[in-house]
Parts: C-alpha cells; sequence; structure tokens
C-alpha cells in the first residue's frame, strides 16, 4: 500500500491535471486513476506533446514491476497495455518510440506490431 500512495503522489505532483477527469467516487480505484493518466497521455500525443510522453514513461517505468500487485497490475494492464493498443499513426509511433527506454519500447512490443519501428509493408 504504502508503494501505491507513493506512485499516486508523485503522479499527483508530477502530472497534477492527470486525474482531473475522473469523477470523485472513482478516485481510489487504481486501475481507473492510471487509465485517466494514460488518457491524458494519449491527449498530449495527440497535441504533439511528446516531452509530456516521455515524461510520463519515465514515470510508469520508475513504478511498474516495482510497486506491489495492485499498482503494476494497473501500470501494465490500465497503461501499457491500453497505450499500446490505441490508434496512433504511424507518424506519432516514429515520434514517441526514440524517447522511450528500451524497456518501455520492449513493453509496448509486446501488445502490438506497430510499435516494432519498421515501415509497414
Amino acid at each position: 500500500m504504502a508503494r501505491r500512495e507513493e506512485f499516486l503522489s508523485a503522479l499527483r505532483l508530477e502530472f497534477p491535471n492527470a486525474l482531473a477527469g475522473l469523477s470523485d467516487g472513482l478516485h481510489g480505484l487504481i486501475h481507473l486513476e492510471v487509465a485517466a493518466f494514460r488518457r491524458t497521455v494519449e491527449e498530449a500525443v495527440r497535441d504533439g506533446r511528446f516531452w509530456y510522453v516521455e515524461k510520463s514513461f519515465r514515470l510508469v517505468e520508475e513504478y511498474v514491476d516495482d510497486s506491489g500487485d495492485d499498482v503494476d497490475n494497473a501500470l501494465g494492464v490500465s497503461f501499457l497495455e491500453d497505450f499500446a493498443l490505441f490508434g496512433f499513426s504511424r507518424a506519432e509511433i516514429l515520434e514517441i518510440l526514440p524517447r522511450l527506454s528500451r524497456r518501455m519500447q520492449d513493453e509496448l512490443r509486446k501488445h502490438g506490431e506497430q510499435w516494432s519501428g519498421k515501415p509497414a509493408t
């Protein structure tokens, strides 16, 4: 539980608007909080704010696989898996990939061929 609170505190500190779209009754549900965060990252991609994407993935990488089951599961499913499946354009993917660590690139590749960085055939 301490790592969960640490993650949520870091999220609120570094991304103060990340949970703004979440109605009050849904706070405390980690998968919904992480999904709200992911949606702000997807919005940043659409707006061309790739620095925000890079910063977001650094936070995710810091806590995935090291946060306890609930945070790790939420980041794996409600952030990484769902982000990978979002309908980004080829140009957006090519902007995103070089900004991510090798580990985060590999996580996205697990969920879709579009993240390979190779030209579509």
